[in-house]
């Protein structure tokens, strides 16, 4: 089995812990959140900050929020996966032929993860968000997925 690197995997566990929480977080948070020591937590977001994966929110309270690097990450994965453009055609034909709105989504480990989605004019909004993930038995595209494996 491969030997997984504890720093590097607490500097994504952190990127994760922002996408999640989606509100400015400070070094002590994330110190209690993980259970490290503060000085692990801050060398963690200094490189991220240096880096743009992080941005300070508030430089008063020192507060971090998810940086523009963090979406160039995931706008590179969209860039190199032909599916998106490929799929909206249809899924704008969807869309108007339901009058729901149509996702555009995949399976991993398990879950949905979405990777487009049209939104139909009607009043009613989703509350799922690109690239957000929901377990397959919870949507019905996940429940579309699952009976035609």
């Amino acid at each position: 089995m491969p030997k997984e690197n504890r720093t590097i995997k607490r500097a994504l566990d952190v990127l994760e812990l922002f996408k999640n929480e989606q509100k400015p977080m400070t070094i002590t948070q994330i110190s209690n959140y993980f259970d490290i020591p503060r000085s692990s937590a801050s060398d963690i977001l200094t490189t991220l900050f240096l880096e743009g994966y992080i941005e300070l929110a508030d430089n008063y309270q020192k507060s971090y929020v998810l940086g523009l690097k963090a979406f160039e990450i995931g706008a590179g994965y969209l860039h190199n996966n032909d599916l998106s453009p490929s799929a909206r055609p249809y899924l704008e034909k969807l869309m108007s032929i339901s009058e729901s709105t149509a996702f555009l989504a995949i399976e991993s480990k398990g879950q949905l993860v979405y990777l487009d989605k049209v939104e139909a004019p009607s009043s009613v909004r989703t509350s799922a968000q690109l690239g957000s993930r929901s377990d397959m038995y919870c949507t019905g595209l996940g429940k579309a997925l699952l009976a035609s494996y």
